[in-house]
């Protein structure tokens, strides 16, 4: 959760997760981060206990802040300053996305171009953030992303857009960049271009290299496999060509039976299922992936595996899904699906092997009461898989 501190600064907030919403306060609080920009992106660094911050949308271009996870301190040299003529945004008109490059040791960060991007589109794309250099690469020119995929080991980033026009940096219905030489490519799918439903977001299975896209006008997912997949940059413009037979339809449509639009993707390459959310509402599905690689994806190696809604708030409201960007994650240890309420007061645990097990249990409305940290109608916890977190924001006075 993010927005701005009475100071006018950008500020994050830090959740325990790991309590009892109904008996603690998760909210650890908020971390200011001393300059006045908008944050939208957040990844953790395991092994260096920190967390990368990226903002920006406020004139004075993008920034990625590194934060000390035990003592929620400001790392010594944030904010570091994207690349010239570079701001933080997506699609949306909001700061843009992180993501950890465990492979490299860098954090990849969307870009899009500022106010003084010498060439439009020239400053829109990916920027690579050297964690132990401190340093950032070029912008790789790409399409402006809601959300993007990254396959560290193959350096792949998979980049949703919204139109099906091929064209690098313009909107195609897939762009694919090859961080080794970067190169901002784009695949040309014919499943995806066929279907032509918006695909919005994007979730990465390394292990089996099957990428699968949230489309924003269909209750269907698409997952396509770069198993065997290769970067062509003889032509213009350069092309990840699928493996597989025939080339370049090596993937397969599937329904998430929620009858709503699912843009909102995440993979759990463990458990090789990928969790989807509605856009503004409460619908959840999980689809069965492929647990090993395979050469040509075809009709029944991803079905859909459960389908549930989230219950109603413990304000009573209806549960509204954040988009633009997504805030769709996995906790890949615990198998656990996390999810932002739209206005930003909560963010939803969801148990996933419970929902693949007892889908209907995790609809079970929340039992009266009320939560640690908050006055409510309803408790936090709904005993079957679900539970809110509320983000308490402090007042200005």
């Amino acid at each position: 959760m993010d927005q701005f501190a009475c100071d006018g600064n950008g500020q994050v907030a830090a959740l325990n997760v790991g309590v009892d919403p109904d008996t603690t306060n998760p909210l650890l609080g908020f971390i200011d981060l001393g300059h006045p920009d908008w944050p939208g992106g957040v990844a953790i660094v395991p092994a260096g206990n920190e967390v990368l911050v990226t903002s920006g949308l406020e004139g004075n271009g993008g920034f990625l802040d590194i934060i000390n996870e035990t003592s929620r301190t400001i790392v010594s040299g944030s904010p570091f300053a994207f690349p010239a003529g570079s701001d933080s945004a997506v699609e949306g008109g909001v700061p843009g996305q992180v993501l950890f490059d465990s492979v490299k040791n860098a954090a990849i960060v969307s870009t899009g171009d500022a106010s003084t991007c010498p060439t439009a589109g020239a400053c829109t794309g990916f920027a690579k953030f050297d964690l132990a250099a401190k340093t950032f690469s070029p912008v790789i020119p790409a399409a402006l992303a809601d959300q993007f995929a990254l396959n560290a080991t193959s350096q792949t980033i998979i980049v949703p857009a919204d139109s099906i026009d091929p064209g690098v940096g313009s909107g195609a219905g897939m762009d694919a960049v090859d961080l080794l030489n970067s190169a901002g490519c784009i695949i040309s799918d014919q499943t995806v271009s066929t279907l032509d439903a918006d695909p919005d977001a994007a979730g990465y299975d390394p292990a089996t290299n099957i990428v699968v896209a949230g489309n924003y006008s269909s209750t269907q997912a698409t997952a396509i496999n770069l198993n065997g997949a290769a970067f062509d940059e003889t032509v213009t413009p350069c092309m990840l060509n699928e493996a597989g037979t025939p080339p370049n339809s090596n993937s397969v449509n599937v329904d998430t039976e929620t009858g709503q639009d699912m843009p909102g993707v995440a993979v759990n390459p463990v458990t090789h299922q990928a969790f989807l959310t509605e856009i503004d509402g409460p619908a959840i599905a999980l689809l069965q992936l492929p647990s090993s690689p395979v050469t040509q994806l075809s009709s029944g190696m991803v079905t859909a595996l459960a389908n549930s809604t989230i219950p109603i708030d413990p304000n009573g409201n209806s549960f509204s899904a954040q988009g633009f960007p997504y805030a769709t994650v996995v906790d890949v240890a615990n198998n656990l699906g996390y999810v932002l309420s739209s206005n930003f007061d909560f963010v939803v645990q969801i148990d996933l092997s419970i929902l693949a097990s007892n889908s209907s249990a995790i609809s079970t409305p929340l039992p009266a009461g009320t939560c640690a940290s908050i006055s409510t109608s309803f408790a936090c916890d709904n005993g079957n898989g679900v539970k809110f977190f509320p983000i308490i924001i402090p007042g200005c006075g």
